[in-house]
């Protein structure tokens, strides 16, 4: 198989694992800890914006549904973060592969 189709095919498929190991994390450790969500979704949750402009009418007094716990930036730059770890690692894991690979190649 081409070498760049390899390194396509090997890097969306890590990718995808890592994107889906995010949203898991996502809901367990930051959802109701650092802002409250109506919804409980798994992936709406991990999808900007994290509170949505909705508010509910209790007895005669409107609530938010959605607020934050903790300073905005804290949430995104936390998102932020595991975002990029979910691109740069499937990166760098797929060209040491095939190095890897080409140099144990070469030897044979």
């Amino acid at each position: 198989m081409n070498k760049k189709i390899t390194r396509a095919v090997l890097y969306l498929f890590l990718l995808g694992i890592l994107l889906l190991m995010d949203a898991f994390l996502w809901q367990v450790i930051v959802v109701d800890k650092l802002y409250v969500a109506w919804n409980h979704n798994l992936f709406d949750n991990f999808i900007p914006p994290f509170v949505l402009s909705s508010t509910v009418h209790i007895a005669d007094k409107t609530k938010p549904m959605d607020y934050y716990i903790a300073p905005k930036f804290v949430v995104y730059g936390i998102w932020l973060s595991m975002i990029s770890i979910s691109l740069l690692l499937p990166w760098f894991i797929t060209n040491r592969l095939l190095k890897y690979s080409t140099k144990h190649k070469r030897k044979n």
